[in-house]
């Protein structure tokens, strides 16, 4: 198949953090910033409402991995993926 790539992820090695509160503009900038700094891309998002509730996904496609990343209502800004990569980008943020 041209064009795709298989990733394989273990689940072993998923980790989530939460970075920060969602509406934290400054933030969602950083955590961009972080991201294209280590040479991934964004991919592409999705917006959804369910009442109170606001959620905005997208992924960091990395050579290597997939990072998941929510910014949910009530619950903050989240990455997900491999362990190594979202302490490495908490890391980096807090910085």
């Amino acid at each position: 198949m041209h064009g795709w790539a298989i990733l394989r992820i273990s689940m072993e090695n998923i980790k989530s953090a939460i970075l920060g509160p969602e509406y934290d503009q400054n933030l969602r900038k950083k955590l961009r910033d972080v991201i294209i700094s280590l040479q991934a891309k964004i991919g592409e998002s999705s917006w959804g409402l369910a009442g109170s509730q606001e959620i905005f996904k997208t992924d960091a496609i990395f050579p290597e991995t997939i990072l998941h990343i929510e910014a949910e209502t009530y619950v903050g800004l989240s990455v997900t993926g491999d362990a190594e990569l979202v302490d490495k980008i908490a890391d980096l943020i807090k910085r």
